[in-house]
């Protein structure tokens, strides 16, 4: 669909709680792709230069000049960043700390790379950028290293829920990247 929808916790009072996300949901996968020309849409984003991605502002005026509707500005946020931005596996497993600078969003679009904070905070600055209403999610997740009944004690994980004409979708680029 635009990408990888899952459920998890939501920490700010600004945001949707779990239960309005649950009484929001969606539309369906079928309805959802009725509203979005994949081709165009894909063709545009991919098609991004070196020049695009100086800045949020450049990138996100760029993503939305073909779209229709909010669902599309979605989808070509999506597409260019799982197209664009590799995860930072040595941060990760090889034993490198993450600096807090490296998932800001203008640093992880001048380097290409960013785990899962600096995934939805582009995301998230993208899509904001473009009218979307945005938010960033942390919570947990069963990812590399998770054994089945592994206890998830603290939160592993970032993403975005994005609210397209009045329903909430869970968007995870890090997992579509």
């Amino acid at each position: 669909v635009i990408g990888l929808l899952f459920a998890g916790e939501l920490k700010s009072q600004s945001m949707p709680s779990p239960a309005t996300l649950l009484q929001n949901r969606g539309l369906s996968r079928e309805q959802v792709n009725s509203k979005i020309r994949y081709d165009v849409i894909d063709a545009h984003a991919l098609s991004a230069t070196s020049s695009h991605r100086r800045s949020i502002k450049k990138l996100s005026k760029y993503l939305a000049e073909p779209c229709e509707n909010d669902f599309e500005k979605a989808r070509a946020v999506f597409s260019w960043v799982a197209e664009n931005i590799v995860y930072d596996v040595h941060a990760v497993f090889g034993g490198g700390r993450v600096s807090r600078s490296a998932n800001d969003p203008d640093n992880v679009l001048r380097s290409g790379k960013a785990v899962c904070d600096g995934y939805s905070s582009v995301v998230k600055d993208l899509g904001s950028a473009m009218g979307l209403e945005v938010y960033k999610v942390s919570g947990r997740a069963k990812g590399a290293g998770y054994k089945v009944g592994d206890k998830l004690k603290e939160d592993n994980h970032a993403w975005t829920c994005i609210k397209l004409e009045g329903k909430w979708y869970l968007i995870d680029n890090t997992w579509g990247a």
